[in-house]
Formats: structure tokens, C-alpha cells, sequence
């Protein structure tokens, strides 16, 4: 299953709850964009409300931390470091 992570969307395997919950990190990293109706429908379809802002809350502490970890300069020199930009910086 963890190989169907790359292209989760069109994965046979991967349960339709994780697919959406993937959907939806993949929205909120990329700051909002791409958090059609459509998906939105789906993610109420699979979730409760409580456990859509758990979901959410948690994506969003979790890149928080990893932020501030690289700002610190404290992620671990053996792990590749992926350098996504954050939305209206300009880079």
C-alpha cells in the first residue's frame, strides 16, 4: 500500500477515507488551492465534521512543525528535504 501513495488518487488498494484524507493534505499544504466543492463533498461523505477538523488540525500542526524545524535548521542530515514553497512568498 505505501507504493499507491504516490499516485493515492487513482490507487485500487488505498481505502477511499485515505484517499480523501490524502486529497485534503495535499490541499492544505498548497495553501487552500484546489479545495473544489467536489472534494469538499467527499470529505463530509467519509468523515464527520469532528473528525474533518481533527484531520485538518493535524495536517496543519504537523507542517507547522516541520516549518519550524527547518528554520532551526534541525532536520536531520540524512533526510532528503522537499522545499515547498509557501503560498504569496513569491518562491
Amino acid at each position: 500500500m505505501i507504493d499507491d501513495l504516490v499516485d493515492h488518487q487513482h490507487s485500487a488498494r488505498l481505502p477511499e477515507r485515505t484517499k480523501v484524507a490524502l486529497e485534503w493534505a495535499d490541499v492544505i499544504l498548497g495553501g487552500g488551492h484546489g479545495a473544489t466543492d467536489e472534494l469538499r463533498a467527499r470529505l463530509r461523505a467519509a468523515f464527520s465534521p469532528a473528525e474533518i477538523v481533527e484531520i485538518t488540525y493535524a495536517i496543519g500542526t504537523f507542517i507547522g512543525y516541520s516549518k519550524q524545524i527547518v528554520t532551526l535548521g534541525m532536520e536531520p542530515e540524512a533526510l532528503a528535504v522537499t522545499v515547498v514553497p509557501t503560498p504569496g512568498s513569491g518562491g
